[in-house]
This record gives C-alpha cells, sequence and structure tokens, in this order.
C-alpha cells in the first residue's frame, strides 16, 4: 500500500490508496480490527465507503469511521464529528454548552451561533 502522505484540509494523512484494490486491502485491514465501532467489524465494504464520505467532508479516515454511523441505510455525521465539522467551517460564531441547577431542576444546555 502507497504511504505517500495525503492532505485532508491542511492535515497530513497517510492513508492514499492509489487504487481500489489498495482502499480494499486497507478496508479489510480495518474491518478485522478492533479500532473500530461494532458494526464496521468484518464489512469492509461499509468501510470503503465510510471513508470515501469522510474524504468528501474533510474527514481523517479514522476520524470517520468514529463519526459516520449508518441509520436506516443512511449514512449521518454525528456526536462531535459533527461538532468538529462546523467548527472547522469558520462560521461558527459562539458555542456553550453546560449544566445548570440543581437536583430535579437541573438541566444541560447547548447554544450555537
Amino acid at each position: 500500500m502507497n504511504t505517500t502522505e495525503m492532505m485532508v484540509g491542511n492535515r497530513p494523512v497517510s492513508f492514499a490508496p492509489r487504487s481500489l484494490g489498495e482502499a480494499m486491502e486497507f478496508a479489510k485491514l480495518v474491518a478485522d480490527s478492533s479500532f473500530v465501532p461494532i458494526d464496521y467489524r468484518g464489512r469492509p465494504g461499509d468501510i470503503l465507503i465510510c471513508l470515501q464520505m469522510g474524504a468528501e467532508l474533510g474527514l481523517s479516515p479514522m476520524a470517520a469511521l468514529q463519526s459516520i454511523s449508518v441509520i436506516n441505510g443512511r449514512p449521518a455525521v454525528w456526536g462531535d464529528g459533527a461538532l468538529a465539522l462546523v467548527r472547522a467551517s469558520g462560521l461558527m460564531e459562539d458555542f456553550e454548552e453546560g449544566i445548570e441547577g440543581t437536583g430535579d431542576a437541573r438541566f444541560g444546555f447547548c447554544r450555537a451561533k
């Protein structure tokens, strides 16, 4: 497999297959590891498509595997991955999250602009 660096955004990433065969080889290695969510284990095709979607969004391969999940056949970016993409866009003006109150009146909040 090619180890030439490629760029995702302005960060170097070591995953740079030159062919579909190399990409599938990488996806098979990842599918056999315990480094991916259980829904991706043993599913190199799903991993390859996840990596492609992540690359289109600007996510590194491992960030894509941790931040993209498939719900009813539709891939979705969730959790900290979604927040990271918005922050990286430069369009977020303000972000705040926290917990207020005590006891049964305690609640969490998130504000974004």
